[in-house]
């Protein structure tokens, strides 16, 4: 998890006093400014293999969690000098020029320590530095704020650990941590706890005392087999180193538990991972410098603020990578062309693609190699080559090079590694004129490479092939500077662009009863809408500067404020929001029969609500939302005009939606006969008073009959009929009923 950019990057390099012996260091002069950066610790061993880890009883418990561990990490040169100085510049030894043992080949003016110091953070470095490189009072480490080289206590770890928490203690400032021991670099020194500890001792691997190196090339063939008692005393050489490894443990420990007492260990990015391996006799070597796993693998963890629990990233990564890694944790932009890529992206997602391709050389008995994650393959100066499966063959004891079923791999593994070797970058930074940085600008250098600046205004473009490239930028809103083309190779840095606002945005959120509300259209009074999406949000983008009167609107709704009056001049103008209300309405009208008011009517509006007519003819259908409605009246016995009324209700009530109604009236008629044949004469009476008396056909009908119940009866002097009556109910259509004589 990174932490806001909180101060610009100066360009001048200011060296600073330092300390040669083990001073607490002072408090920054930035001491009443709020630390809100965050604060980078490196640890550093020396000559440390990856089988030694299990004796790190401390490590392995990922104390405090958050961790993420890298088991394919590997060092470029697996030598002191080199490998550190690949740290200190993010850069591979045949382009920092330190190839050997020989720090003063460093340009130490443009390296990590002085990026984070012109950034504003208070830097620091307790142990080894680099080899025969001259520090003094005259000749500081450029950048360093603090130095403590141990000359009096070089190889006492706890000391080490000690000036590592002292330096915590007393930095106020976002601080750059560099605890560089010595140990277990031979000869070890365990701390006197642990001189006589049963610590635990790797087994030999397999490889060690290799008896066929036809296989290697002809330098390493010269290697002659290590006697029984040459392997006894690197044995033991191996159990003190454990026993060093122990000290260092505990001291990576007090580390965490100072960072944790001063409230400021989830605030600090630590990495732990050595200079190089050690390869105890793998391959019949005793030392560091080769191309095999025993040399260059080397432990790497990272306690990455924010991590969910502890993981394993089997990704291929290397300590080129780490200069990138901090810079880009800590917001600083390098100053020097990167060969490494920040793990950041891969320390936030897992899931990153990453390229997986370790680049590994040396510079006497001269190779270049390239380590995948299944394959290792080297190419000598000499014109020798090593091939390996690494899953096959873990321990590199039968390279396949030359082999007809490997050339496919091999091809293809030399062309990566030409690749590697050639690779170049492309560093910039995107900020307006007064140095703030511009987040979200695409970089495109020609069709194909497309790089956007991070929170700090920062990006690269890596793997760039050879060519001219014109650089551009964009960003809806904004105009930047042009920029010359550019040759690459080499990398090149520096690459900024300086961006002008031309357009503002102008966002905010609309809610009902806390809840976001969608699809509410947004407008500005001048032209220019949105329209809120399910998160409730909305943003229009592009204004010039000015005065805007923002209003919501969406039918079945009123917000709070109705409008928003808000002025743009330099910077985007946020949280301009508004509370919804969700509005009902009414639809009403009158009913009359013949000019005069009838009641009991039922309205119904097609989707569930009614009301029926009072004393005086009127309906209200209440609590109404905004959409379409078909209004129909009913009662029986009534037609009525229109029979339905179609009603949109958007933002108001709908009134005088009024139908007349027509009394309808029906009729009973029927048929009477004697022996099948009609009847004529029978008087038929309804019971309430209606009478008809039947034709010669024996019909009868009686008519204007309005609904209701009617008791039929049919009667003639020396007659009787069955039924002698019939109960008939009128709804709304005549009714039928029969007679027979008898």
């Amino acid at each position: 998890m990174k932490l806001p950019h909180a101060a610009s990057l100066a360009a001048t390099f200011v060296a600073l006093s330092l300390s040669l012996q083990a001073l607490d260091p002072p408090p920054s002069a930035a001491a009443e400014t709020p630390q809100t950066r965050p604060n980078i610790v490196v640890i550093m061993t020396d000559d440390q293999d990856v089988d030694s880890l299990p004796v790190m009883r401390h490590l392995l418990s990922y104390p405090e969690g958050s961790w993420v561990r890298f088991p394919n990490s590997f060092v470029n040169l697996s030598v002191c000098g080199p490998s550190r100085a690949t740290l200190l510049t993010g850069q591979y030894p045949h382009h920092n020029g330190v190839t050997g043992n020989d720090g003063k080949r460093l340009n130490t003016t443009n390296i990590l320590p002085v990026w984070l110091d012109n950034a504003g953070y208070y830097t620091g470095l307790v142990g080894k530095y680099l080899n025969n490189a001259s520090v003094s009072p005259r000749h500081p480490i450029p950048g360093m704020d603090y130095y403590n080289g141990m000359e009096k206590k070089r190889r006492d770890v706890d000391a080490y650990s000690n000036a590592a928490v002292n330096f915590i203690n007393n930095s106020t400032d976002p601080f750059f941590l560099f605890l560089s021991y010595k140990g277990p670099h031979k000869t070890a020194h365990p701390p006197a706890r642990y001189r006589d500890a049963d610590a635990y001792l790797p087994e030999f691997r397999p490889n060690v005392n290799e008896l066929d190196l036809s296989d290697k090339p002809a330098y390493w063939r010269k290697m002659k087999l290590l006697s029984p008692a040459q392997l006894r005393m690197w044995q033991q050489e191996r159990l003190n180193s454990q026993r060093e490894l122990l000290g260092i443990d505990d001291g990576i420990l007090q580390v965490i538990n100072a960072l944790k007492a001063k409230g400021i260990l989830d605030n600090t990015l630590i990495i732990f991972t050595a200079d190089n391996g050690f390869t105890w006799g793998s391959h019949r070597k005793v030392n560091k410098l080769c191309p095999y796993e025993e040399c260059s693998n080397v432990p790497l963890f990272i306690r990455f603020p924010g991590q969910q629990g502890n993981r394993v990233d089997t990704n291929v990564v290397s300590n080129v990578d780490l200069a990138a890694t901090i810079a880009d944790y800590a917001g600083v932009n390098p100053g020097i062309p990167q060969d490494g890529q920040s793990l950041i992206p891969l320390l936030e997602d897992p899931g990153t693609e990453w390229p997986n391709e370790v680049l590994l050389q040396r510079h006497l008995n001269s190779y270049y190699g390239i380590r995948t994650q299944d394959w290792k393959y080297i190419e000598y100066t000499t014109g020798e080559r090593e091939l390996y499966d690494l899953n096959a063959d873990p321990y590199e004891m039968q390279s396949v090079h030359g082999q007809a079923p490997y050339q496919a791999i091999q091809s293809n593994l030399a062309s990566k590694l030409a690749g590697l070797r050639a690779r170049s970058s492309i560093y910039g930074m995107a900020r307006t004129a007064n140095g703030e940085p511009i987040v979200g600008v695409t970089i495109t250098a020609g069709a194909n490479h497309r790089a956007v600046t991070d929170e700090w205004g920062l990006y690269v473009l890596n793997n760039v092939p050879a060519g001219t490239y014109t650089l551009t930028a964009a960003k809806s809103g904004y105009v930047f500077s042009t920029r010359a083309p550019i040759s690459l190779p080499p990398s090149v840095v520096g690459q900024d662009f300086t961006g002008t606002r031309v357009g503002y945005s102008l966002s905010g959120r609309i809610t009902l009863d806390g809840q976001p509300l969608a699809g509410v259209t947004v407008s500005d009074g001048n032209g220019h809408t949105a329209v809120t999406n399910d998160a409730g949000n909305y943003d229009m983008v592009n204004l010039p500067p000015g005065a805007y009167t923002v209003t919501p609107s969406l039918a079945g709704y009123a917000f709070s404020p109705a409008s928003r009056s808000v002025t743009i001049t330099n910077a985007d103008v946020v949280n301009a929001n508004f509370s919804a209300t969700l509005l009902t309405y009414t639809i009403s009208g009158t009913i009359t029969l013949d000019g005069q008011p009838l009641a009991g009517v039922t309205v119904s509006d097609g989707n569930g609500h009614t009301a029926v007519t009072n004393d005086a003819g009127n309906y209200d259908m209440v609590n109404l939302l905004p959409g379409a409605y078909t209004v129909t009246p009913s009662l029986a016995g009534y037609a009525f005009t229109p029979s339905s009324r179609s009603v949109s209700l958007t933002n108001a009530d709908v009134g005088d939606v009024d139908f007349s109604a027509t009394l309808l009236t029906y009729t009973i008629s029927g048929t009477i006969t004697l022996d099948g044949q009609p009847l004529a004469g029978v008087t038929v009476s309804d019971g309430n008073g209606h009478t008809a008396v039947t034709n010669d056909a024996g019909y009868y009908e009686l008519v204007n009959l309005l609904p209701g119940d009617y008791t039929l009866t049919p009667t003639l002097e020396g007659y009787s009929f069955d039924p002698a009556s019939a109960t008939v109910t009128i709804v709304n259509a005549g009714v039928i009923q029969d007679f027979s004589a008898i």
